[in-house]
C-alpha cells in the first residue's frame, strides 16, 4: 500500500503567567462581648499566551503511485507487525513513524507541506488573555448571649478586567470588493474570488488575533451567617450570600466567525462571543437545623432559596451598526444574524429542602 499524508500531533506552546497579592488585618474590638473587625486587599493577574498549529504533508516522492509503495522505502515496524493482531487473527504491517521521520530527514522534498492548512491551523490556535481581579472586603464577627449567638457578616467588592485577542475568520473578506464594501459579481450573478490560490484566501479569510476583547464588570458581595445553639445539642443557622458565577474562557476569549455572503439569509450569521457577557449573580438563602444527640447520630434538615440573575443564554440578533463597530466590523454586515451568548434578562428561582442523618 502507499503512503500518502503525514500529520503531526498538535504543538502547543503555552504561557501562563499568574501575578498575586493579598493583604488582610485584623483586630479585636475592646467591648462587653466578643467582636472582631477583618479587612483586606486581594489582586491576581492572570496571563496566557497560547499558540497551537497542527500540520500536515503530502507524500510526494516522484509523483507515482508505485514509487510511493510503503515497502520501497522500509518504513515498516517489523517487530510490531509480528506481535500484534486483530481478534480473528489477522495481522497488519504497520508502519513505523520512527522510520518516516528518518525518511523526512533524509528527503525533505518527497513530503510537501499543506501550507493553507498549516496557516489556518495556526491562526485558530492564536489565544491571547489577560484578566485580572482587583478585590476587597470588610468582615465583623460578634458572639453575644453567652457566645450562643455568633454573627459573621461583611461586604466584598470585586471588580474584573478582561482584555483578550483571538482568530478572525471572515470568508467575505475572500471575494472582490467595490469601494463601497459591495460585492462583485460575475454575469452569472455570483460574487467573484480574489484569487484562486488557496494559500491567499485562507490568509484573506483568517487573521490571526483579529478579533479583539476589552470589558469589565464590578460589584458588592454581601453576606451574612449566623448560628444559634438552641441547645448543648442543637443548633440553629440561617445565612444569606450574594455570589457569583463567572464565564468560562471559551466564553472570554474573542473568537469570530462570519458566514459565506452567499448562503441563504437564514444562514448567512456571525458567531461570537460577547464582549459584554458578564457572571451571572445570585441571592442565596439557606436555614439548617441540627442536632447531634439521636441515638448517637447528627441529623440535619435545611432549605434553600436561590435567585438567579443573568444567566447564560444563547441569542440571535440582528447585526446593527453599533455590534458591528464593537466587533470591528464594517456595516457590509448588517444583513447578517449575530449569534452569541448573553445574559438572560429574566430571573430563575430555585428551592429545596435537604436532610441528612449520619
Amino acid at each position: 500500500y502507499t503512503l500518502n499524508t503525514v500529520t503531526s500531533p498538535t504543538e502547543p506552546l503555552m504561557t501562563n503567567e499568574i501575578t498575586g497579592v493579598k493583604l488582610n488585618a485584623a483586630r479585636e474590638l475592646n467591648l462587653p462581648f466578643y467582636a472582631r473587625l477583618q479587612t483586606g486587599l486581594d489582586i491576581a493577574e492572570n496571563a496566557r499566551d497560547l499558540r497551537a498549529e497542527t500540520r500536515s504533508w503530502s507524500f510526494r516522492s516522484t509523483g507515482t503511485a508505485t514509487e510511493r509503495l510503503v515497502g520501497t522505502y522500509d518504513l515498516i515496524n517489523d517487530a510490531y507487525s509480528s506481535t500484534r493482531t486483530f481478534n480473528n487473527g489477522d495481522r497488519v504491517r504497520w508502519i513505523d513513524p520512527a522510520k518516516v521521520y528518518h525518511l523526512f530527514q533524509q528527503q525533505p522534498s518527497y513530503f510537501v507541506l499543506n501550507e493553507t492548512s498549516a496557516y489556518t491551523s495556526r491562526v485558530n490556535g492564536s489565544l491571547k488573555l489577560k484578566e485580572t481581579v482587583s478585590a476587597g472586603y470588610l468582615r465583623g464577627d460578634m458572639r453575644l448571649l453567652n457566645n450562643r449567638l455568633w454573627l459573621v457578616g461583611g461586604v466584598r467588592y470585586e471588580r474584573t478586567d478582561d482584555e483578550g485577542r483571538g482568530p478572525l475568520n471572515d470568508l467575505r473578506a475572500t471575494y472582490q470588493q467595490d469601494a463601497n464594501g459591495n460585492l462583485i459579481r460575475n454575469a452569472a450573478g455570483a460574487p467573484i474570488k480574489v484569487s484562486t490560490d488557496a494559500l491567499t484566501l485562507a490568509r484573506l479569510q483568517y487573521k490571526e488575533r483579529g478579533s479583539y476583547t476589552k470589558k469589565h464588570y464590578d460589584d458588592f458581595y454581601p453576606s451574612i451567617n449566623a448560628s444559634y445553639m438552641v441547645s448543648e445539642n442543637v443548633v440553629a443557622r440561617a445565612a444569606y450570600a450574594s455570589t457569583i458565577g463567572r464565564p468560562d474562557l471559551a466564553s472570554i476569549i474573542p473568537t469570530r466567525t462570519v458566514a459565506d455572503p452567499t448562503a441563504t439569509d437564514a444562514n448567512r450569521v456571525i458567531n461570537t462571543t460577547n464582549a459584554a457577557l458578564k457572571p451571572w449573580s445570585a441571592d442565596n438563602f439557606d436555614v439548617t437545623l441540627e442536632t447531634y444527640s439521636v441515638k448517637g447520630a447528627t441529623v440535619s434538615v435545611a432549605g434553600f432559596r436561590k435567585d438567579i440573575r443573568g444567566f447564560f443564554t444563547s441569542t440571535r440578533t440582528d447585526a446593527t451598526l453599533a455590534l458591528l463597530t464593537d466587533m470591528g466590523l464594517p456595516d457590509d454586515y448588517l444583513d447578517y444574524d449575530v449569534i452569541t451568548t448573553a445574559n438572560s434578562k429574566d430571573p430563575v428561582h430555585v428551592t429545596g429542602l435537604e436532610w441528612s442523618w449520619r
